[in-house]
């Protein structure tokens, strides 16, 4: 009887070392869960549009001394998020076209419903083309603030809901022609 207790006791205890080690996470675990907590308090730092990002105003934001790995991906993180002169010209280039994309998606869906509705014949499919272009290129930027995307997928949407309309109203009337 003393031997089938102690083997259950020894049994229990590789059991519960076993289970101890498939549940700890592993050291490369612990340091990419280190990693990606500190990229999501760099990045939150980063939205919270302090103007002038720096080491310094990230410890002041977190509340705490920062680690080695904190300031080796603040530093990454900094550098993802500059843009070089000819990329700020593209970006406003972008922002551009992508307000032309927006105001005549948006003219076009109006002037639709009035007399000079012939207008908007031109200014949906140019709408839906430069909010596609607009899209494209912000993408590029990965959405940054200022890159345009959403006047230029409010284009597209515009812009597609309006030309899907006119090419509806285009096969009515010319299927009541033909009765």
């Amino acid at each position: 009887m003393r031997s089938l207790f102690l083997l259950i006791l020894i049994g229990c205890f590789f059991f519960s070392s076993a289970v101890q080690a498939a549940f700890t996470p592993s050291r490369q675990q612990q340091r990419m869960a280190a990693v990606q907590q500190s990229m999501a308090r760099t990045q939150a730092y980063f939205q919270s549009r302090a103007g002038v990002y720096t080491l310094k105003g990230l410890e002041a934001f977190t509340g705490h001394k920062l680690s080695r790995l904190d300031k080796r991906v603040f530093k990454a993180v900094k550098r993802m998020q500059e843009l070089n002169p000819e990329d700020e010209a593209a970006m406003q280039r972008n922002n551009r076209l992508s307000t032309v994309s927006m105001i005549s998606a948006l003219a076009g869906l109006v002037l639709m419903f009035t007399p000079v509705g012939i207008l908007s014949l031109f200014l949906l499919p140019a709408g839906l083309i430069t909010g596609i272009i607009g899209v494209s290129r912000a993408s590029r930027f990965q959405s940054r603030q200022g890159s345009g995307f959403g006047k230029a997928l409010t284009g597209v949407i515009v812009g597609g809901l309006g030309t899907l309309l006119i090419v509806l109203a285009l096969i009515v009337v010319l299927s009541w022609a033909w009765l």
